[in-house]
């Protein structure tokens, strides 16, 4: 089921790569992305690592948006129903296409950022 699930995720986002990449390129992407920790978790059902995942998400949630996350538990809004959806997907199932490219442009801007700080250590 999990990875039926996944699979679904990815169709997203591969969408989004073909958006704005010839096939080629965005299949070197994609194996470039599912290389990345935050997926490879995913791919290889960590759970033990996944469930960490989602605690310190909830943590942050709590600590930044304490509202939105007494919400959420009034209702009884798990972070186990969408967080796993947000990382595999980054976003790409749940945001119009305009802002999904925002957060991509971020998230990896910061990814290369990390590495450039990194690399001079």
């Amino acid at each position: 089921m999990l990875c039926y699930l996944y699979l679904y995720i990815i169709y997203f986002t591969v969408q989004i790569l073909l958006n704005y990449q010839s096939p080629a390129i965005a299949f070197i992407s994609l194996s470039n992305m599912l290389n990345a920790e935050i997926f490879e978790i995913y791919i290889h059902c960590n759970v033990s690592e996944i469930r960490q995942r989602i605690e310190i998400f909830t943590k942050m949630l709590v600590y930044n948006s304490s509202d939105i996350a007494r919400h959420l538990q009034k209702l009884s809004i798990l972070a186990d129903t969408y967080v796993m959806d947000w990382c595999n997907g980054l976003f790409s199932a749940q945001l119009p296409l305009n802002i999904v490219s925002r957060v991509w442009d971020l998230y990896f801007l910061h990814a290369y950022l990390a590495n450039i700080h990194g690399s001079n250590v």
